[in-house]
């Protein structure tokens, strides 16, 4: 899921792109790598562990180390349990917003290219119809030529009846 929406980032970068700089561009930006990575990270390290194991690599004193360091490990304990527990619920939520911020940035990545494929076919809807209206006012323009033409010539036919059927005027 997560490469996919890296992958349709790429392409939409990619797209978008001036000529001629399509490799500079993606090279430059591309998150897919960095991105998958560092979410991965993010969702791998926000619990921070309470408990660790202590060993000791000296023969002799190695026990007597492990003691000294549980000691004070529960000494120290005591002491930022509160924090420590505030900190991991933290991080907790900021990784649970983050990986529902990516859900949410698939949602509408996936909605944006549903539009931009509906745009494309809306634009190429407008350039017929843009067509098809040039096509009818040059249709129109030469009816409205012949139709004048027509209408000259019966108003010099309907003259010549007129003058025709008239009488000359005689002084």
């Amino acid at each position: 899921m997560e490469k996919d929406f890296l992958n349709r980032i790429n392409k939409k970068m990619r797209e978008l792109a001036l000529p001629g700089q399509e490799e500079t561009y993606s090279d430059r930006y591309s998150i897919s790598g960095r991105f998958d990575a560092l979410l991965k990270q993010n969702n791998l390290l926000w619990n921070i562990p309470t408990v660790e194991i202590f060993t000791s690599h000296r023969r002799y004193l190695g026990k007597y180390i492990v003691i000294a360091k549980k000691t004070i490990r529960k000494i120290l304990y005591g002491i930022i349990y509160i924090p420590l527990i505030q900190q991991r619920e933290f991080n907790g939520s900021v990784t649970r917003s983050i990986n529902e911020m990516v859900n949410v940035q698939n949602e509408m990545i996936s909605r944006l290219m549903a539009s931009d494929s509906e745009n494309k076919h809306l634009i190429y809807q407008v350039e017929r119809l843009t067509k098809e209206n040039e096509r009818l006012q040059k249709e129109m323009a030469s009816l409205l030529k012949i139709n004048h033409s027509r209408i000259v010539k019966s108003r010099r036919i309907a003259k010549g009846i007129k003058s025709v059927g008239r009488r000359p005027y005689n002084k």
